[in-house]
């Protein structure tokens, strides 16, 4: 068993009763309960909105549910969507060739290598390969859901891993495991996009097909979706503060971290908010794609 700590603030009773950045890690993956949520934010902000939208994990008995809501985006662009082991977002420092745009070669020493691909099957890392959502109205906005068994996702996660040159890692066999602290990355842009040659493209696929839209880091915003089930606050050093998913591409300011409430938001802080309005967009219940 082992302690991952992100950042400082815990919520009251009834509310979340964890602290949102401070999960165990339990070999068994017993420790993956309740919502984990990450606000996206824009990569390449000079190619897209600064709403970007949200993403979260639901995880109840042995069901596991994958969200992903993206408001603003390119109409007729394929989502390649994925998280990853890193625990921060791209930034202005990754931009080593100073042309302006983050592309993937640039971005993998934050991202780290792929551990779920938001694809076609939830259940395995590579029975979904090749399905990825797609936006036919002018915003370019999608809903992707998809339901999955925990415990098949998570043998599937510490299974052998028969390919370890495709930038998708497993599980060791002891290994703990949480959303928590994990970051999502979209990739996709309009292939109307005048981009600069500099930006690379990425596994075979295309310059803009490639390039990174939209990121954010998951923490925890409700310990358990029944008001029954407890989950214990875990003890430790002082927590350091969780990392920005905000690049820095503009002289505009960069967007403000990710959540943090701090005791005096515990009575309906920014957590709740969040909760509210992600249950609004998705309340229609949209079906899968």
């Amino acid at each position: 068993m082992s302690l991952l700590l992100l950042g400082a603030a815990c919520g009251k009773a009834n509310k979340l009763t964890v602290n949102p950045y401070q999960e165990e890690l339990n070999s068994d993956g017993s420790n993956v309960n309740g919502t984990y949520s990450a606000v996206l934010y824009p990569i390449n902000i000079n190619l897209h909105a600064a709403n970007s939208g949200m993403a979260t994990f639901t995880r109840s008995a042995d069901e596991l549910i994958a969200k992903v809501k993206l408001t603003v985006g390119a109409q007729g662009a394929l989502y390649r969507q994925a998280v990853y082991w890193g625990n921060r977002c791209p930034g202005i420092e990754s931009d080593t060739n100073k042309d302006g745009y983050l592309d993937m070669t640039e971005s993998e020493a934050s991202l780290g290598d792929v551990i779920i691909p938001l694809d076609g099957d939830l259940d395995s890392q590579s029975a979904g390969t090749g399905y990825y959502p797609s936006s036919s109205n002018q915003r370019g906005s999608y809903f992707y859901k998809k339901t999955a068994s925990f415990s098949r996702f998570f043998e599937d996660l510490k299974s052998p891993d028969e390919n370890t040159r495709d930038r998708v890692r497993k599980l060791e066999d002891q290994s703990g495991f949480t959303f928590l602290g994990k970051v999502i990355l979209i990739q996709g842009a309009s292939s109307e996009f005048n981009i600069p040659e500099t930006v690379s493209s990425y596994y075979g696929l295309s310059r803009t097909s490639s390039l990174p839209i939209a990121c954010g880091i998951f923490f925890k915003t409700r310990d358990s979706i029944t008001d029954e089930a407890e989950t214990t606050v875990v003890a430790g050093e002082e927590p350091t503060p969780i990392p920005s998913p905000a690049p820095d591409l503009s002289p505009a300011p960069a967007p403000a971290p990710g959540p943090q409430p701090t005791p005096e938001e515990e009575e309906g802080g920014v957590i709740d908010d969040i909760r509210e309005w992600w249950d609004r967009v998705t309340g229609n219940d949209e079906d899968d794609n």
